[in-house]
C-alpha cells in the first residue's frame, strides 16, 4: 500500500514538473514544444493542460487554429469543473464560435458554474450578458454579478459597476460610489474608467468640479489609446476651454490618433482640419479623402459636409 501511494505521488510530481516545463516553453514563446507537452499531459487527464491545449487550438498558437479541437479539449476540462475552461466554453456557446453550436442556455449554465467558483471573468461575462437587456430584472442581475466580479478584483467590473451607480441602473443612484469605483479602476490603468472619471470632474456631476484632475485623467485615457478620450481632447484643443488652451496642432494630433483607430467621427475632424487649415496647411484633396473615409464608415455629418462644400472623391 505504501509503495502504491509513493508511486502515485511520484507520478503526480512528474506531471506537475512537466506542466511547469510546458508553461516555461509557452512563456518563452517556444510554442511547439509547449504544445507537445500540453498534449501529452492532456491525454493523461491533466485538466490545466487540457485547458491550455484548448486555448492553443483556439488561437492557433503552436498549432494550426482549430476551433473544433479547441471545443473538444475545453469541454473535457470543463466536465471536470475547470472554471476557466467553463468560462471559455460558455463564451463559445454564447457567440456561436463554431457553426450550429450557439446555445445561450448552455452558455449561461457554464458561466454560472464558473462564476460560482468565484472566477471573476465568468462573473464579468455574466454581468455583461444581462446588462445588454433593458429591463429591471436584468439590470439587477448585471449589478449583482458586476459586484461579485469587482469584489474579486476585476478592474473592468469596477468601471461598469461605477456606471450603474452613476445612472442608477439596477441600484440606487450614488455618485460617491461611482467616483470611488471609477477612481479604483482609473488608478489601475483602465482607460474607460479614466475617461469616465475625467468627465465627472469636468462636469462636476456628483463631485466637486476640478479642471486639473479632469485634464489629468483625460490625457491618461487618451495616452492609453481610448479613442473617445482622444476625440474629446481633440475637441478641447480645437476650441480651447478651462482644461487646455486652444492649440490646433495638438487638436489635429489627437484627432489623427483616434482616426487611425478607424473612428469615423475622428476621421471627419481630420478632414475638417485639412479643409480649414487648422494646425496644418490647408489641403482640399486630403480633406476630401478623410471626409470620404468618414462617410464610408457611416458618419452622416461627413456626407453632408462633402455635399454642402461640393467635395467629390
Amino acid at each position: 500500500m505504501k509503495n502504491l501511494i509513493f508511486l502515485l505521488s511520484l507520478l503526480s510530481l512528474l506531471n506537475a514538473n512537466n506542466f511547469n516545463t510546458a508553461s516555461k516553453y509557452y512563456k518563452t514563446k517556444q510554442y511547439k514544444k509547449a504544445f507537445e507537452l500540453y498534449n501529452k499531459l492532456a491525454r493523461k487527464n491533466n485538466t490545466n493542460a487540457q485547458y491550455n491545449l484548448g486555448l492553443m487550438y483556439y488561437n492557433g498558437i503552436g498549432v494550426t487554429k482549430n476551433r473544433v479541437k479547441a471545443f473538444i479539449w475545453l469541454s473535457t476540462a470543463s466536465n471536470q469543473e475547470h472554471m476557466q475552461a467553463q468560462n471559455k466554453l460558455a463564451f463559445m456557446y454564447e457567440k456561436g464560435i463554431i457553426p450550429d453550436i450557439k446555445n445561450i442556455n448552455k452558455a449561461l449554465k457554464l458561466y454560472k458554474k464558473s462564476a460560482n467558483q468565484n472566477y471573476d471573468i465568468a462573473q464579468l461575462n455574466l454581468a455583461m450578458y444581462y446588462a445588454q437587456f433593458v429591463n429591471k430584472d436584468s439590470a439587477k442581475k448585471a449589478f449583482y454579478w458586476y459586484t461579485k466580479s469587482y469584489d474579486n478584483g476585476n478592474i473592468v467590473a469596477s468601471n461598469n459597476l461605477a456606471t450603474m451607480y452613476y445612472f442608477g441602473n439596477g441600484t440606487k443612484k450614488d455618485y460617491k460610489k461611482a467616483v470611488k469605483l471609477y477612481t479604483f479602476a482609473a488608478k489601475s490603468n483602465d482607460k474607460l474608467a479614466q475617461y469616465n472619471l475625467s468627465m465627472m470632474y469636468y462636469s462636476g456631476s456628483g463631485i466637486k468640479q476640478n479642471f486639473s484632475l479632469a485634464a489629468k485623467w483625460l490625457k491618461k485615457s487618451a495616452l492609453n489609446g481610448n479613442k473617445l478620450a482622444q476625440l474629446k481632447l481633440g475637441h478641447f484643443y480645437r476650441q480651447g476651454n478651462n482644461l487646455v488652451n486652444q492649440n490646433y496642432k495638438k487638436a489635429l494630433y489627437w484627432y489623427f490618433k483616434a482616426a487611425k483607430q478607424k473612428y469615423p467621427a475622428a476621421q471627419y475632424y481630420v478632414g475638417f482640419c485639412y479643409y480649414n487649415g487648422y494646425g496644418i496647411k490647408k489641403d482640399i484633396k486630403k480633406a476630401t479623402y478623410w471626409m470620404h473615409l468618414s462617410s464610408q464608415n457611416g458618419y452622416v455629418f461627413a456626407k453632408d459636409f462633402m455635399k454642402r462644400n461640393k467635395l467629390y472623391y
